[in-house]
């Protein structure tokens, strides 16, 4: 299992809005601008890819955990995610066809004074590609 820490970013756009790109290998070249949605999170971020050969098939599945700020809404929407590590590497987590990241949302309301509210974010993702670098930085 490959472990990515120190995510400083999170970033999300619509799948549809991704078209053009270029994959190749387990690289992605974006080809040109577009405007992502910066997630407000607290701290650093995490992911991690882990891979399984099921039936003959490599499949890897890439998981998002963030806490933010604010809730996202996904709202039937087909998101895709641009992940920044600290080191300034971009990682792709989804592309513009299916399989979508599955993106679930929790909204944290303790009892405790002592204990902040937040948001907390998790993203599955499987397919048979693995994680996708970006390699051009446009976006």
């Amino acid at each position: 299992m490959q472990v990515i820490k120190n995510v400083k970013k999170v970033e999300v756009i619509e799948a549809e809005k991704l078209s053009g790109i270029v994959i190749a290998g387990n690289q992605v070249f974006l080809k040109f601008e577009r405007e992502w949605q910066r997630l407000n999170t607290v701290g650093l971020s995490s992911m991690t890819v882990s891979s399984k050969i099921e039936d003959n098939c490599h499949i890897f599945t890439t998981s998002i955990s963030a806490i933010m700020c604010e809730p996202l809404e996904p709202q039937g929407r087909n998101l895709v995610f641009r992940i920044t590590a600290v080191d300034g590497s971009s990682y792709l987590v989804g592309i513009d066809e299916k399989p979508y990241p599955k993106v679930n949302t929790e909204a944290n309301f303790p009892s405790s004074t002592r204990e902040q509210s937040s948001y907390s974010l998790s993203v599955e993702y499987n397919d048979c590609v693995g994680l996708l670098e970006i390699v051009d930085r446009r976006g």
